[in-house]
């Protein structure tokens, strides 16, 4: 995307936001910025604390309670929108750092590390520097343990969480319906991540999600029990969906920028990555695997139905990733993936086990019938 280009979409974007809050003031609504706190992390060098900053509609969320559930929870999900830049006053292990959230709310600050990177989960805070009275907000920073042999990068729709791409309607129920059995992982899943986390290895989650729906995915991965770490979801604002490199001038999207900068950040591990078949995973992970080469210890497909599987695009992708020197591997089931991986030494033998026993009682939990959830969503208690 030309430089120009991409200028001109930021301010359409800014226009946009800016069209967005005038109409809300308009309406005489009565609105506060809110920082919302994102699984953060370290790397060998240093912290990365982010967050968002946020307009939160005073009135109208008061009046929330008296909606039906189905309108309560497309407004949590759908209408959030970011606030004007702010200063955010960051504050993590003793140091502190002003820094103005963007265009589109988001805060990105970055600490260099004193000494050994934490090896635990610590805490940063968030606080609007133009309101000292305020509370600050907590932000979870994962560490890095020492020990770790490799890292995880996980995609979310359809690899982890069930998303119906086939059905709109489905999906739409299980985008909004708040209650977390809605979206179910695929059999064996939680036991297969956990395995392969062991049991000090980070994991990441990146999706196309919107980050307005981080608070849902993130319940939604906790309820399931899937281990916790970082999730980088997508900006939604239109100059960032394609962003032209400045070092390179190549265009990227979210998910290649968002992988490239998790293996940059962690130069001393090798990472094994998981998808699925029915989007663009398999293609962005050969892409990694390519730029860095010897950093991909694996790549894991879930197979699902999509585009690019009917293509035949696989078995030519599976052949780029073996002149990488990875292997890509296409499953139907995660015990496929846990066997594999304990070849490959990445999973015990009681990994295995426990995939395979997470796999049949996944199995043999009870189907979840949409249409009962819909009504439950339009008329059941919050």
């Amino acid at each position: 995307m030309p430089s120009h280009l991409h200028a001109a979409l930021a301010r359409l974007d800014v226009t946009l936001a800016d069209s967005q809050r005038r109409l809300r003031h308009a309406l005489g609504r009565i609105e506060d910025v809110r920082l919302v706190p994102y699984r953060s992390w370290v790397t060998p060098s240093r912290c990365v604390v982010l967050g968002r900053a946020v307009l939160e509609d005073v009135a109208l969320e008061a009046q929330l309670d008296r909606w039906p559930r189905l309108m309560r929870v497309a407004h949590e999900k759908f209408w959030t929108l970011e606030s004007r830049p702010v200063p955010v006053r960051v504050t993590w292990e003793g140091q502190t750092s002003t820094v103005m959230s963007d265009s589109g709310g988001f805060i990105d600050a970055g600490f260099p590390l004193q000494g050994a990177a934490p090896r635990v989960m610590t805490s940063a805070q968030l606080k609007l520097a133009d309101e000292p009275g305020a509370a600050p907000v907590p932000v979870d920073v994962f560490g890095l343990h020492p020990s770790a042999e490799f890292g995880v990068i996980s995609d979310i729709d359809d690899t982890v969480l069930e998303t119906e791409l086939t059905n709109p309607w489905r999906r739409f129920l299980q985008l909004i319906y708040s209650k977390q059995r809605m979206r179910l992982p695929f059999e064996g899943i939680a036991a297969l991540y956990k395995a392969l986390a062991r049991p000090h290895n980070p994991i990441f989650y990146v999706s196309n999600a919107p980050w307005n729906l981080y608070q849902h995915v993130a319940e939604l991965l906790d309820h399931h029990e899937i281990p916790k770490g970082p999730l980088l979801l997508r900006d939604s604002r239109i100059a960032e969906r394609i962003v032209r490199d400045e070092a390179s001038g190549e265009v990227r999207v979210h998910k290649q920028r968002a992988l490239r900068r998790i293996v940059e950040e962690h130069p001393n591990l090798s990472f094994v990555l998981l998808g699925d078949s029915s989007r663009r995973d398999p293609l962005r992970y050969v892409e990694i695997a390519e730029a860095f080469p010897g950093r991909v210890a694996a790549i894991y497909i879930r197979r699902v139905h999509g585009m690019l599987a009917r293509r035949g695009s696989l078995d030519r992708l599976q052949q780029r990733a073996q002149r990488a020197g990875v292997e890509l591997l296409i499953a139907n089931d995660t015990t496929t993936i846990a066997q594999h991986a304990q070849s490959r030494g990445f999973v015990s033998a009681s990994g295995v086990d426990r995939v395979r026993e997470g796999k049949a009682r996944d199995e043999q939990a009870p189907e979840i019938e949409l249409g009962a959830a819909a009504n439950a969503a339009s008329n059941g208690p919050r």
